[in-house]
């Protein structure tokens, strides 16, 4: 429900209210993601847009456990990496960099391409924040440059945003400013 987020809420919370792990077995074989995890980690989506930052945290955090006790690795991916945005959100870099090293890790070890750019990205980031400014912005562009060769565009906007942040940090304004315009242009 675009733009919708209390229904959204809302049919999340019933979804995760629904689930049964028995007979919702085949949907995890078809859908690539655990029903389950991907209600928790989008409820924390929502949450964060709702304005509950540490609600939506505590069900990405939980999204996380139970993509672990499931041992299913592209839930742990994708929880992960909903945690990254919104910890890059938060500016909890502490938190966001074990969960990047964690998100890394994985997605090298399970060949996921989109979720080892995602790792990148948001590596940059953290370094970016932690005064090594120029290996962050080295990585932020090596990150996107591997998340477009996936082909995926749904993030961009943001992932051009922390790369202009991070030019502005550094000082180099145009390129920032370009970066922004580059963002509109492709809207």
């Amino acid at each position: 429900m675009i733009g919708r987020l209390a229904p959204s809420r809302s049919h999340l919370e019933e979804a995760l209210a629904l689930h049964d792990p028995t007979s919702h077995r085949a949907v995890v074989r078809q859908a690539g993601l655990h029903p389950h995890v991907n209600a928790q980690f989008s409820l924390g989506f929502a949450l964060f847009l709702l304005g509950f930052p540490d609600q939506a945290l505590a069900q990405i955090t939980a999204a996380i456990s139970e993509a672990r006790r499931l041992v299913h690795p592209p839930s742990l991916a994708s929880s992960l990496a909903v945690g990254s945005i919104l910890l890059s959100l938060l500016r909890d870099h502490a938190v966001l960099d074990e969960w990047v090293a964690q998100l890394v890790a994985l997605a090298t070890e399970q060949g996921f391409p989109h979720w080892s750019a995602q790792g990148r990205i948001y590596h940059g980031w953290v370094k970016v924040n932690t005064g090594d400014v120029a290996a962050g912005i080295s990585l932020l562009r090596s990150g996107q440059d591997a998340f477009c060769a996936t082909g995926a565009k749904l993030l961009l906007p943001h992932y051009m945003g922390l790369l202009a942040t991070a030019c502005e940090i550094a000082g180099r304004i145009e390129e920032a400013i370009s970066l922004l315009g580059r963002c509109v242009a492709d809207r």
